[in-house]
C-alpha cells in the first residue's frame, strides 16, 4: 500500500482522526498536534533540532498550509504586472488560507534560531509586524522584506 502523504510503499496504513497515513507518517502528526500553540495560533510552537529552526511549509503533513502558500504564489507572483489573477481565473485567497499563511509568517520569524543573527533590530521589527499580518499585500510586503535581510519564508 502507498502512504497518501509521504508516498511510501508500506505494509500497513492507519486509519485516524488525522487521515489515512503510514505510522511514520503518524507519529509525525501526533508530535505536532502534541506541540504548544499560542493562543489564536495555527501552527505549533516546535522547532526543529539541534538549532531551533522553523518547520518547513512543504513539511507540514495535512497538506493545507502547503496548499495555500502554492494558492499565494498563484495569485502574487504567477502574472504579469498589467494582468490580474481574476485574468488568469485564479480565486482569492480564502479566511482560513490567509489564516494559515500569516501563521506560519510569525512560527517562521520567532525561531530561535535567528536571533543569532547580526540584523537583530531588523528581526525584531519583523517579529512586531508578523503579528498585524492580515492580507495578501501585508504578506508580500513583509516576505519582501525578509527577502531583502536574507531571509526566504516562503
Amino acid at each position: 500500500m502507498i502512504c497518501p502523504i509521504c508516498k511510501t510503499d508500506v505494509d500497513m496504513l492507519k486509519f485516524t482522526t488525522q487521515g489515512t497515513m503510514c505510522r511514520d507518517c503518524h507519529a509525525k502528526v501526533s508530535m505536532v498536534a502534541a506541540a504548544p500553540h499560542p493562543p489564536g495560533e495555527l501552527i505549533p510552537q516546535f522547532y526543529g533540532t539541534p538549532m531551533q529552526t522553523p518547520l518547513y511549509w512543504r513539511d507540514e503533513i495535512t497538506g493545507e498550509l502547503p496548499a495555500a502558500i502554492i494558492h499565494y504564489f498563484d495569485f502574487c507572483q504567477g502574472h504579469c504586472p498589467d494582468e490580474t489573477a481574476e485574468d488568469l481565473g485564479i480565486k482569492p485567497l480564502s479566511q482560513r488560507e490567509l489564516d494559515l499563511i500569516c501563521s506560519y509568517a510569525r512560527h517562521f520569524i520567532n525561531a530561535p534560531c535567528w536571533e543569532n543573527n547580526l540584523v537583530l533590530s531588523e528581526l525584531k521589527e519583523l517579529r512586531e509586524r508578523a503579528k498585524t499580518l492580515a492580507s495578501v499585500e501585508s504578506i508580500r510586503r513583509w516576505n519582501e522584506e525578509c527577502m531583502d535581510l536574507g531571509w526566504d519564508p516562503f
